[in-house]
């Protein structure tokens, strides 16, 4: 992929030297001396590292630009930068306890990922990781990329002393788009996957992260996030009335203040007092199973993606799902030639009269249901 030129203010960039080199400020009396450097210190980091820095500091620049500022940034800043996103975890590790307590923690009964027999059933090999807990997993690791750049933000801020509406802007997780590829399975007492960053975007207001996880032996794919948003601003305000006026279903299910441990213990951190978004959109998979479940008997699904635009930051409390009633579903076929109907479904998150997240959930089902 090609640097930006001058004028280029959107796209995808992986040259260290050159979006590096546009950002050292020309006051740098060793101007040359430090992007030479910078060049030969990005041929030895790896290729996701270099295309990651250079989108996080060309967006600095275009900030900086916007607000007609200069910056005075020098190797230093780029070392701290690199140094601290080098050091971010991209393991994935899930234990069989994590699968039962998830289950209990967010309200996901599908017995696909509890028994193995109903798994078999269903087509596979065993017990496959629920979908949600893998996204939570995606969201900690993507949290991990934000608050690196973040924190380069203020140091460029205090280092160049911009405060009030000239600072350059802190960034918020906005958006995050999940496609759920191949199963992961349990294998002994664990199941473990690797996080891959592929691409990095320079938009006009924050950027954007695409990455997959993969299992460690196979190299499978096994998740794929090809849409995750860093913003300035969150959308905050969305128009909730058209969920109310034309709903399936609504499910009331609460995040009480000791549930946060289980949280963070299914993902292996130290317990800390943030509810996670992701904590809150499994909330939207459990009514559909629930959904499911009223008309079959059988709380069982298959999600093939999700797409969840956040709003305003949740807090323990008793959340409201709405499910508004999805078009007639599509008929597909799968590699085995089993016949399916595909869904998609919008939900609303609603803590309070003030909405957390919406989404749209694709899933699958060997049912047809009439909705309407």
């Amino acid at each position: 992929m090609d640097a930006p030129n001058d004028k280029m203010k959107e796209g995808k960039i992986s040259k260290v030297s050159e979006a590096v080199s546009k950002t050292v400020s020309k006051t740098v009396e060793s101007f040359s001396e430090a992007v030479s450097t910078i060049s030969r210190k990005s041929k030895q980091i790896h290729p996701e590292l270099e295309e990651i820095i250079s989108g996080v500091f060309s967006y600095i620049r275009n900030r900086a630009e916007k607000k007609e500022n200069i910056l005075n940034i020098d190797e230093e800043d780029y070392k701290f930068f690199e140094g601290r996103i080098s050091s971010i975890d991209n393991k994935l590790i899930v234990s069989k306890r994590n699968l039962l307590e998830w289950a209990f923690l967010v309200h996901d009964w599908n017995r696909q990922h509890i028994f193995e027999g109903y798994a078999k059933e269903a087509g596979f090999i065993t017990t496959p990781v629920h979908g949600t807990l893998i996204a939570a997993h995606a969201e900690q690791y993507v949290l991990s990329y934000l608050n690196e750049i973040n924190s380069l933000i203020d140091r460029l801020n205090e280092k160049n002393g911009l405060r009030g509406e000239k600072a350059i802007e802190k960034l918020s997780y906005s958006r995050h788009k999940i496609r759920f590829v191949n199963p992961l399975y349990l294998k002994r007492r664990n199941a473990k996957a690797n996080w891959n960053l592929d691409s990095i975007t320079v938009k006009e207001n924050g950027l954007e992260l695409g990455f997959y996880g993969t299992g460690l032996k196979e190299k499978e794919v096994i998740v794929e996030c090809p849409k995750v948003s860093f913003n300035i601003e969150r959308k905050s305000d969305v128009e909730m009335l058209p969920f109310y006026r034309d709903y399936v279903r609504k499910s009331y299910l609460e995040i009480k203040e000791g549930e946060r441990e289980t949280f963070y213990r299914c993902l292996g951190k130290k317990s800390g007092k943030q509810v996670y978004f992701m904590h809150v959109s499994a909330f939207s998979i459990a009514s559909l199973l629930d959904l499911s479940s009223e008309r079959t008997g059988r709380p069982e699904g298959t999600y093939a993606s999700a797409n969840f635009e956040f709003h305003n930051l949740p807090n323990p409390g008793i959340f409201e799902v709405v499910i508004k009633k999805p078009q007639s579903p599509r008929e597909v076929e799968d590699k085995n030639g089993k016949n399916w109907y595909a869904y998609i479904f919008k939900s609303l998150c609603v803590q309070k009269n003030t909405p957390i997240l919406t989404g749209r959930v694709v899933c699958y089902s060997p049912y047809k249901f009439n909705f309407r």
